[in-house]
């Protein structure tokens, strides 16, 4: 759905999508087999993520992001705690609450994910004539600063 009728521009728009989505479909194999390697059910794998991007957090705070009730979030902290992914403690200002902190292992894991998507678009990105990288660059800086706009000019995510 676009803001504008014009006919070509929603044909531009269309056929971007679906490049985009051809894509990702071609590197689908590469990807799963980067998380086929992560032995965590996906709630867990949340709870890393949340915990790397937040450097420590309330239970609480895990069962409002997740949308999981406290006897929920603690079977997962425990797993996690189990696997040296996260540690559990006392939080400093409320000492009824527990503050789940990620460990290097859990920055690592994130950090290795991340690093996987971009090994593979570097390769796929070497393949690309020089002319070509320019344009989607250009490209790219565009999308980059209407993201930006976007997020800017509205408090709900894109």
């Amino acid at each position: 759905m676009t803001s504008t009728g014009d006919p070509e521009r929603v044909r531009l728009i269309e056929q971007i999508m679906r490049t985009q989505e051809h894509i990702f479909e071609l590197l689908q194999e590469d990807r799963a087999r980067a998380w086929l390697q992560v032995d965590l059910t996906i709630q867990q794998i949340k709870v890393v993520f949340l915990a790397v991007r937040e450097g420590s957090l309330t239970a609480g705070k895990i069962s409002r992001e997740l949308g999981v009730g406290f006897s929920t979030v603690t079977g997962l902290v425990d797993r996690l705690v189990e696997h040296g992914l996260v540690d559990r403690g006392e939080d400093p200002q409320d000492r009824r609450a527990t503050r789940v902190t990620p460990t290097g292992a859990a920055r690592e894991l994130v950090q290795r994910l991340y690093a996987f998507r971009r090994d593979t678009m570097l390769r796929l990105l070497d393949h690309v004539p020089t002319a070509k990288l320019l344009e989607l660059d250009q490209g790219l800086s565009s999308v980059e600063a209407a993201a930006r706009e976007l997020t800017e000019s509205t408090t709900s995510p894109l």
